[in-house]
């Protein structure tokens, strides 16, 4: 069994309206970022808190079904990023925060084999084509689950309004994640994919494209070159930054 996530969401949830995904990140973003950058960031919080400066990385990226190699600038999407952690919390919540319309149940559940049995008491299924709308569960320190549903789904502790807001901004941001480094969410590019390090200039990738026999436009944010394997991507990198991956 994988890692459980930090945050889960029925898939049965209707998708955000505009308007709801803007409200959710003003719910969720602080007037005020006073959090120094240079300080570590071990929570939902902490990044929340912390001045945002704009997030791009570049990435190389090799796809094997389409024999492709290709360069893409993107932000990190990571959850400790001040930048990224808004969208980051808006993707994975704010659907099941609309759908609650303002009143919803909580519920604490301990993790491990406790914890399944407690959900199949609530009678609230996570997973699956009939899984309940509008649930939203968040990983707690002690390794149990937060249990967000709309109102009616289980006889838990209901809440509403500002009530509502205040008690998920503050599960939300208790949220504690482990660091890593931005490349662990390239996965989302077409096949692997690797950071280009901030000293590689826009000619140099042009130049080393070009060495290895293909064109690559190091100044476009989205390029790629078809007809390639996955030799000619470790040949590229390693020409790129001196060094294999």
């Amino acid at each position: 069994m994988g890692r459980p996530k930090y945050i889960e969401r029925t898939r049965t949830t209707p998708p955000a309206s505009e308007k709801g995904a803007a409200r959710f990140r003003v719910l969720v973003i602080p007037d005020d970022r006073p959090r120094p950058s240079w300080m570590p960031r071990e929570t939902i919080g902490d990044a929340l808190d912390t001045a945002a400066d704009p997030c791009q990385y570049r990435y190389a990226w090799y796809s094997a079904d389409r024999g492709e190699i290709g360069l893409m600038t993107k932000p990190c999407g990571a959850p400790s990023c001040p930048w990224c952690v808004a969208g980051w919390l808006t993707e994975r919540v704010a659907p099941a925060w609309e759908y609650w319309a303002g009143e919803a149940v909580v519920a604490i559940v301990r993790g491990g084999h406790h914890g399944d049995r407690e959900h199949a008491r609530l009678g609230v299924r996570l997973r699956g084509a009939d899984a309940t709308p509008g649930v939203v569960t968040v990983a707690r320190a002690d390794g149990g689950r937060a249990i967000i549903a709309p109102a009616g789904s289980f006889d838990g502790i209901g809440v509403r309004g500002d009530r509502l807001d205040h008690r998920l901004r503050a599960t939300l941001r208790a949220l504690r994640f482990v660091e890593r480094d931005p490349s662990a969410d390239g996965g989302r590019l077409p096949g692997p994919s690797r950071i280009i390090p901030a000293w590689v200039t826009d000619e140099m990738i042009t130049a080393a494209a070009s060495r290895n026999g293909f064109s690559l436009n190091g100044r476009a944010r989205f390029a790629r070159t078809r007809g390639r394997t996955s030799d000619d991507f470790e040949r590229f990198w390693t020409d790129l930054v001196g060094r294999p991956a």
